[in-house]
């Protein structure tokens, strides 16, 4: 089946900048496409390696990280970056999982690695020749589900067309590309900087994915994320108020897992909001509307957020259950746990005979 689409965002002229660009309608020849492969994917390398060395020193952005919070709250902290919220992007250099992979569609071969310590990306075909490699900058995911990389073209983002894949441990194509025809160009959009990184930068008007440099403060979800501006708690040694998650309405407070862990079906933005304008505290419909269809054909993915709507525990207990209930924010139980760390969750509500009557033998 041939994927949807794939999108080339044009670096020139301005005005089409608003617009995606569909290469099979309007690059149909491979030659054509080689050809606009090759401009957006050569050159630019000491911009590149300028906007990495603007990230690794991010003290010009107004946006604390975490590690502003680890002098008061040090168990917190150093149980916080085992986390795959913490771990979710960064410099590339510090996620590098080097490996290749050969697409047998496009006979494009494809490798990741390490040289000189900058991180590459590398694809390769001989007919039609297709040679080049760029620089990338930053990897997204934490790689427990899997990891990408992005690189970046004048301020453009791109994602890399390969993707790592945790459960099967290999390289494959993004995904929704396993089957693409050409190798795809995929920007990097604010909805995915939005969730795995902390303090964004918005994307410079009249464009989706051409930010400033660094385009994002810290990797990983830092705690304003979730406990809201800490300016004044920080400057005051604890003295003002921080945000609370748990003290919140229930709305305001599932909100905050929602920004990011609700997809449902389609999504509308409020006029004149932006989902990455949201903080800790507000109510998200105010920013964004989720839409949610049933009944559609096919198999589709629920998010983490409709998922606990569906469950019994939820539907019984209303709000009085949140993500919270059974995960914390703030640690990740080992692999050897797991089993024991939820299994204690569900039977602080339900009890040891719920346990007993529904695995007897091992309550």
């Amino acid at each position: 089946m041939t994927p949807p689409c794939f999108f080339a965002w044009l670096l020139s002229p301005q005005p089409l900048l608003q617009r995606f660009r569909h290469p099979f309608g309007s690059c149909r020849s491979s030659g054509r496409l080689t050809a606009l492969l090759l401009v957006l994917l050569s050159g630019g390398l000491a911009r590149q390696a300028q906007a990495k060395a603007a990230f690794e020193a991010p003290g010009n952005l107004a946006d604390f990280g975490s590690q502003a919070c680890a002098s008061c709250h040090a168990d917190i902290y150093r149980s916080y970056l085992k986390t795959a919220m913490a771990r979710a992007s960064g410099p590339a250099s510090d996620g590098l999982i080097a490996g290749e992979f050969h697409h047998p569609r496009t006979g494009i071969h494809y490798r990741i690695y390490s040289q000189d310590g900058r991180v590459w990306l590398s694809f390769d075909r001989d007919r039609p020749a297709l040679h080049g490699q760029r620089e990338l900058l930053y990897y997204i995911g934490s790689g427990r589900r899997g990891r990408t990389y992005l690189f970046s073209e004048d301020g453009f983002l791109f994602e890399s067309p390969v993707n790592w894949y945790a459960q099967k441990r290999l390289w494959d194509m993004t995904p929704a590309y396993q089957n693409a025809s050409q190798m795809p160009l995929l920007p990097a959009l604010p909805a995915c900087l939005n969730c795995h990184t902390s303090g964004m930068q918005p994307p410079l008007p009249g464009t989706e994915n051409q930010f400033p440099m660094p385009p994002f403060a810290h990797g990983g979800i830092s705690c304003q994320r979730c406990h809201g501006p800490g300016a004044e708690h920080i400057r005051s040694q604890g003295k003002a108020a921080i945000l609370n998650p748990v003290k919140l309405a229930p709305e305001r407070r599932d909100a905050i897992c929602m920004q990011c862990h609700l997809e449902g079906t389609l999504a509308i933005k409020r006029p004149g909001r932006q989902p990455y304008d949201f903080q800790p505290g507000d109510r998200l419909s105010d920013y964004v509307r989720y839409f949610d269809v049933t009944n559609l054909p096919g198999l589709g993915a629920l998010s983490q957020v409709e998922a606990l709507a569906q469950s019994v525990c939820k539907q019984k207990s209303g709000d009085a259950m949140s993500c919270m209930s059974c995960h914390d924010p703030h640690s990740w139980p080992a692999a050897e746990e797991k089993v024991a760390y939820y299994r204690n969750k569900c039977l602080a509500c339900h009890g040891a005979g719920f346990g007993q009557k529904h695995q007897h033998g091992n309550p």
